[in-house]
């Protein structure tokens, strides 16, 4: 075998593993995805039916997938945070500002959140698929080599 054909060989079963991990990794990301769903508080349903894939991102050095949601809530001060973050991590007891940015009403109680409790849904779904990811990424380099052992006998 020559410098050329080894090269070709080589670029061959290199070009296979990438298809493989791929592959894998967005198994995995849909796992992840209905895990997080299966899981995810539901008071509408707008929240959990908003979590999803997003498209798998390939370059030199990196092969990802992001999942998740995209859902904000919006304060009466007007600011914007992620829902997912804030039910995942739960909010602390908290003042409601009023229209002037003040956590009262004049002359009356305080407009005041109690907070919530975490409510996990989103680094369990990650946790209960590490196993699982780094067995489809191992067994998409095996298959990679088989198809490379395969090619080696034609």
């Amino acid at each position: 075998m020559n410098l050329g054909q080894f090269t070709a060989k080589l670029d061959k079963f290199t070009n296979k593993v990438i298809e493989n991990v791929k592959q894998a990794q967005m198994n995995t990301a849909f796992d992840i995805q209905q895990d997080m769903y299966n899981n995810a508080p539901v008071n509408t349903g707008a929240y959990r039916e908003s979590i999803m894939v997003y498209e798998q991102q390939v370059s030199p050095d990196s092969i990802s997938v992001e999942i998740g949601t995209d859902y904000k809530v919006q304060a009466k001060d007007g600011s914007t945070y992620l829902l997912g973050y804030l039910l995942e991590s739960g909010t602390r007891p908290h003042a409601i500002p009023n229209a002037f940015g003040f956590g009262e009403n004049f002359g009356t109680e305080p407009d005041f959140h109690p907070g919530t409790l975490a409510q996990p849904h989103i680094l369990p779904a990650l946790n209960k698929n590490v196993r699982n990811y780094k067995d489809r990424i191992r067994n998409a380099i095996k298959e990679a080599k088989k198809w490379e052992n395969l090619y080696k006998q034609s």
